[in-house]
Formats: structure tokens, sequence, C-alpha cells
């Protein structure tokens, strides 16, 4: 990925530079990453501990499958989402989430393009499915 630095203190400006590797540790207060980016600096201007301001370009992942992040039913277990099938009936179905950014997750399993997702009350009917799939199991007859 690409970046670019600028020192205002030193006014430099557009430094271009390429990300060589991303730290894994998250600081907790400050939930920031650690990167290492790699800058031509042939006058040797740029010196270490120098505070700068840093841009980081990346794009859009490109055809991602994505839904609005409230859609999502977290648990510990599962993540799942409440999805409108063409008989006007409600299912829940699990998922695979990939990222999330700018209020959106994306899906990278377990539903399709064009799939309807239910963004407002999916609780409401993940609870109504759970009672009535716990019912069901004590009509049953089944003892746990």
């Amino acid at each position: 990925m690409q970046a670019e630095v600028s020192v205002p203190a030193m006014d430099l400006a557009d430094i271009k530079g390429t990300i060589d590797y991303i730290y894994p540790e998250l600081d907790p207060v400050t939930r920031s990453l650690r990167v290492r980016i790699i800058l031509n600096n042939p006058d040797i201007e740029l010196r270490p501990k120098t505070l700068a301001k840093i841009s980081l370009f990346g794009g859009a992942k490109r055809g991602a499958l994505v839904i609005p992040q409230e859609a999502l039913i977290q648990t510990g277990k599962a993540n799942r989402v409440i999805v409108k099938l063409d008989d006007k009936t409600f299912t829940a179905r699990n998922v695979t989430v990939g990222m999330f950014s700018q209020d959106k997750a994306e899906i990278t399993s377990g539903l399709a393009e064009g799939d309807k997702v239910v963004t407002s009350g999916q609780f409401l009917l993940d609870s109504e499915a759970s009672l009535k799939g716990s019912l069901m199991r004590l009509s049953s007859g089944h003892q746990h």
C-alpha cells in the first residue's frame, strides 16, 4: 500500500513511501497500529523520532457483499442475519463476517447477492424463531 509522508515543521511534503510491515500489536488505549514505511531519504532530511503526517492510500474492496452493520446479529457463538424469503416468511442465516467499515459489514459466506436482509426488528424475529424452536422441541417430547 502506498503512503505519503509530510513533515510540516521541516517544510517537507509529499514524500512517497510504501508500507513494508504492519505490526500485529494493537494499542488498547489509542486503538491504533504501528506500521513501517519505506521512504527515499537520500539527503538524510528525515531523522528518527520526527513527528510526521502520514496519508495512506488504499481502495475499497471491489465486488464485496456488504450489509448494514445493524442487520448483523452478533453472539458469542455465531453471527447471523434474518433473511426474508420469497414466500414472505423469514429465516435466520449464519454468516461469516469480513471487514467492518463505515457502518457496513462485509459478508464472506452465508448470503448471496439479492438476498433480502432484515435491518429493523431482526432481534425480535430471531428471538421468536428461537422460542418457537424451543417450544417445538418441548412439544415433541424430547428431554435434555
